[in-house]
């Protein structure tokens, strides 16, 4: 279980950016839609944990030390190569928003200059990923219970402290400011952007795991985690959704509300979620670039550290609003394919062990 547990941390940990950790994404693709968020969460949970089980147990089954052999064995050589690509460049993507996410945030809390903060950011990140496997796993999956603690504490002070009634929330719903038109379109929007990086990690750190049970049990357990997460801050967010719309970092303003101190607890949370994002995409990146037990890996993790520092000036909130909803309907093609091999596998379609996936 204990495994299990670590496995499912870095599944959360690679998904829980600035975006998840602020609040802003839970406003954009859930809490603006008002009560019926929490059916939209729901969807988002089942999602997570079906596609977090999937994934990790073909990683197990493959023993995959990258993406590639797991994509391959979903999406055959058209798709699969498709999809490959898709996921390259979304983590170098995360890598360099994560990088900017950061620069921007320690400017917010302590007035760091951003060029200052985003180097930072890249010098943890690089050094992270020059450890062993089983080390990188342990710093990703051990910044997750900070987060989950912070965003119960400000859950229940955001529902004690409410003047709201269940129909004033109602009122104050904006489903015009969401992701999509539906919430079920939303939800599952939501699912896609994110499953890419969960991808890429999960085949790994499934990879390293013999018994694709204990894998697979991870990657589900990781995506329930995710919902828990979700539907904690979301019950906070509509709590006070008459003081969190159109502000850009709702978890702050809450933790603010409280102390002041708090609201630096939580940025520091915060940043350590932009870290542990950052720190999973550039290393999956990686692991596709070169085999990570070659001498050449710690160069290439120091060169595309640095690379995604200097595409970082392009700006944090430019990133997010540019290339991020590309992302997610990209996505929406890996999650088909997966539904489509699962069919398959029920039906009595066999994975093809490789036991050195790359």
């Amino acid at each position: 279980m204990k495994t299990s547990l670590r496995i499912g941390a870095v599944y959360v940990s690679a998904i829980i950016g600035a975006g998840f950790a602020s609040g802003q994404e839970i406003l954009q693709y859930f809490t603006y839609y008002g009560w019926i968020s929490l059916a939209g969460i729901l969807l988002a949970t089942l999602l997570f944990a079906w596609l977090g089980y999937q994934i990790a147990d073909l990683g197990s089954k493959l023993n995959a030390v990258s993406h590639q052999g797991v994509i391959m064995q979903l999406g055959g050589k058209v798709f699969g190569t498709i999809v490959d690509y898709i996921i390259i460049l979304a983590c170098l993507n995360a890598t360099v928003v994560m990088m900017a996410g950061g620069g921007a945030l320690l400017n917010q809390l302590f007035e760091i200059p951003v060029f200052i903060g985003g180097l930072l950011t890249m010098t943890l990140v690089a050094v992270t990923l020059t450890l062993k496997l089983n080390q990188i796993i342990n710093v990703i999956g051990s910044v997750t219970p900070f987060l989950i603690l912070m965003a119960i504490i400000l859950a229940i002070y955001a529902f004690f402290t409410s003047d709201l009634s269940a129909s004033q929330v109602q009122q104050l719903a904006q489903p015009e400011l969401t992701a999509s038109a539906h919430w079920t379109l939303s939800a599952v929007l939501y699912v896609s952007y994110n499953v890419i990086m969960a991808v890429a990690i999960l085949s790994v750190v499934g990879g390293s795991v013999k018994d694709s049970k204990v894998a697979a049990r991870g990657g589900m357990l990781g995506g329930i985690g995710l919902g828990l997460l979700l539907l904690i801050l979301n019950f906070g967010l509509i709590s006070k959704m008459d003081q969190v719309a159109d502000v850009d970092m709702p978890t702050l303003l809450l933790a603010s509300d409280i102390a002041p101190w708090l609201s630096v607890i939580m940025g520091i949370v915060i940043f350590a979620m932009v870290f542990s994002t950052a720190a999973s995409a550039l290393y999956a990146f990686s692991t596709r670039i070169v085999n990570p037990d070659t001498p050449n890996f710690k160069f290439i993790v120091i060169g595309f550290s640095i690379l995604a520092y200097g595409l970082s000036f392009v700006g944090f909130s430019t990133l997010i609003g540019t290339v991020y909803p590309m992302f997610g309907y990209l996505g929406l093609l890996l999650i088909i394919i997966v539904f489509v091999q699962w069919i398959r596998h029920r039906n009595g379609g066999a994975v093809k062990d490789d036991k050195k996936a790359s």
